[in-house]
């Protein structure tokens, strides 16, 4: 008897820590989906970049009990990284040839995003964050310009 009354709690503990981390990981994988989405609208120029928030709000869909709208925040990232940025500069003599090849060749356009998205806490998790759980993304869509 005395076994059962501390395994059984122990045992409500872990199945409540499993429901939990479920709604969690599921809430994860919405909010990526949404992201994704929305992506995919910006490049099929179905929105304007600036309403990307707005967009994943949307495409989370029933998932949105999960988040709060207040929190979203889809932040413009640049397209060029710091890497490829410092080999031009560094190649010297062949620096603007290198750069001109790719401007011909790798003409692309596009956008990043970072997008930042509070999920509501869930009655364990209330207790250690009680602004909720921070999801963080990368969102990076490069479009070819359109042919004439």
């Amino acid at each position: 008897m005395t076994e059962m009354i501390i395994v059984i709690p122990l045992l409500f503990l872990l199945a409540a820590g499993m429901i939990q981390f479920t709604f969690l990981f599921m809430a994860k994988i919405s909010f990526e989906h949404a992201c994704g989405q929305s992506a995919r609208d910006y490049a099929f120029k179905k929105i304007d970049p600036t309403l990307l928030s707005e967009d994943i709000w949307k495409n989370l869909g029933s998932e949105q009990v999960f988040f709060s709208k207040e929190t979203i925040l889809a932040v413009p990232s640049p397209t060029t990284s710091i890497i490829a940025q410092n080999f031009l500069s560094q190649s010297g003599v062949l620096g603007p040839l290198i750069s001109k090849i790719k401007s011909s060749l790798l003409n692309y356009s596009g956008q990043k995003w970072t997008v930042i998205i509070f999920f509501k806490s869930i009655p364990l998790f209330g207790v250690i964050f009680p602004e909720g759980i921070p999801f963080h993304t990368q969102l990076a869509v490069l479009k070819y310009p359109d042919q004439d």
